[in-house]
């Protein structure tokens, strides 16, 4: 019963290959288009690394374990690089940021490697370990609020499911490893195809600039929306309009409900714009206020 769960888990995130490589099409007008290439290649190798604990004999256990701890490390690269992605710093985030976080992190097991392969197992010290959480909880805590926030834990809960069970401090009272594995993969599969979901734009929106700002605060996180939000209304609060924008759209300032004026939409559109040329290009602007303007209740 077991092995055929396992059989089960390798088609299933095998399976999320399919809407990994649709989800190109939301992100390859903006700087996330980074952040997914390195999500693709994690997957990747995370998937030869459920294939390896099924099919590998016990003589390469050793080469397996290292190829799931670099999966764990590859995944974790797309929360990394999102908190990068702006113009132009994006360019050399994965070399300066990113690269690093491989070469710090992946030490260990290269200064192990033949020791891994002679007894395969691999052991981690455990603050590396607890760096290792630190990074999730940092990259991935970025999409907590969002409409992303159970496929960002599933993901987090995945991560450290993989790593923990690694490090030299007895952490018993986990499962055994393969079990924790099983069951990361499991976590994993759940949220990619929750994100999947999550992504489709089934909202209705007050006005079409509202649909703007949630595709752009749910895709970068609360990291880079915090940071556009407080410049966004400082602009408003500059050109004396009576408009705010808030996490979930746009605002009055008397908290009226009458629907803003189509020149004071207009002056924090621009703003708006300005603000996100160095995240995304106009045609994925003017794209989310077609949809907008549809979905406007």
């Amino acid at each position: 019963m077991e092995r055929l769960i396992e059989y089960l888990s390798f088609i299933a995130i095998a399976s999320t290959l399919l809407p990994y490589w649709r989800a190109r099409t939301a992100v390859q007008r903006t700087t996330l288009i980074s952040a997914w290439r390195w999500g693709g290649v994690g997957l990747t190798i995370w998937i030869a690394a459920v294939a390896g604990q099924l099919f590998a004999a016990d003589s390469h256990r050793g080469i397996v374990q290292l190829v799931w701890y670099a999966a764990a490390l590859l995944m974790l690269c797309p929360a990394i690089a999102v908190l990068g992605a702006q113009r132009p710093v994006t360019r050399v985030w994965s070399w300066f940021i990113v690269l690093p976080f491989l070469l710090v992190f992946g030490w260990p097991a290269a200064a192990t490697v033949s020791q891994t392969l002679a007894n395969g197992q691999f052991l981690l010290q455990t603050p590396m370990v607890v760096g290792y959480a630190f990074v999730v909880v940092m990259g991935l805590g970025n999409y907590l609020g969002t409409r992303f926030t159970l496929a960002a834990a599933l993901t987090a809960g995945a991560l450290l499911l993989v790593v923990a069970p690694t490090a030299t401090a007895d952490f018993s009272w986990l499962p055994e490893t393969d079990h924790c594995r099983l069951l990361a993969t499991l976590f994993l599969t759940a949220a990619l195809w929750w994100a999947a979901h999550a992504a489709r734009p089934t909202y209705a929106v007050r006005v079409p600039l509202d649909r703007v700002w949630i595709e752009f605060r749910d895709q970068f996180g609360i990291v880079w929306s915090k940071r556009v939000l407080d410049r966004l209304n400082l602009m408003a609060q500059g050109d004396r309009l009576l408009l705010r924008m808030s996490l979930i759209g746009v605002t009055s300032l008397d908290n009226s409900d009458a629907p803003p004026t189509t020149n004071e939409l207009a002056a924090m559109e621009r703003s708006l714009r300005w603000l996100l040329r160095r995240f995304v290009d106009e045609a994925w602007i003017d794209r989310q206020l077609r949809l907008g303007n549809d979905s406007s209740a």
